[in-house]
């Protein structure tokens, strides 16, 4: 927990967003991609899809400022550039703020002992899709 002065609190939101997509999760990123294949995209994927279950979880709270809360998801989905997340031109959590379902798999069903897919897999609702009858 960083305690954040008011008067910098947009700068100093900039820097922790920054330091921590951008040096933080790129620097395990790059070498996870070259290893294993899987998609910076399958990855941004993932965190969007916490980021946005944690924003949801803290609407709730009545302990939380609503108004920076809603202020700081604005900011990290919608405002913050693309080179705060790494070598990006586009904010990559933006294209997944209004998505009902996951669009890429989680790749949880791989873990050992698992053998399940998540609840939003694509990959089920895909099957199911295709095996659903089509109409008109």
């Amino acid at each position: 927990m960083t305690q954040v002065d008011v008067a910098n609190r947009n700068e100093e939101r900039k820097e922790i967003v920054t330091e921590l997509l951008s040096e933080g999760f790129e620097s395990i990123w790059n070498p996870l991609n070259q290893y294993t294949g899987i998609s910076k995209r399958v990855l941004w994927e993932n965190i969007a899809v916490y980021l946005l279950w944690l924003y949801d979880q803290l609407k709730k709270d009545n302990n939380v400022n609503q108004l920076q809360l809603e202020d700081n998801f604005t900011y990290l989905f919608y405002e913050a550039a693309g080179n705060q997340f790494g070598q990006y031109e586009v904010n990559p959590l933006r294209c997944y703020t209004r998505a009902k379902s996951r669009q890429t798999c989680c790749l949880s069903y791989q873990l050992a002992g698992k053998k399940k897919y998540c609840k939003s897999c694509p990959i089920l609702c895909r099957a199911q899709d295709k095996e659903a009858p089509i109409y008109g």
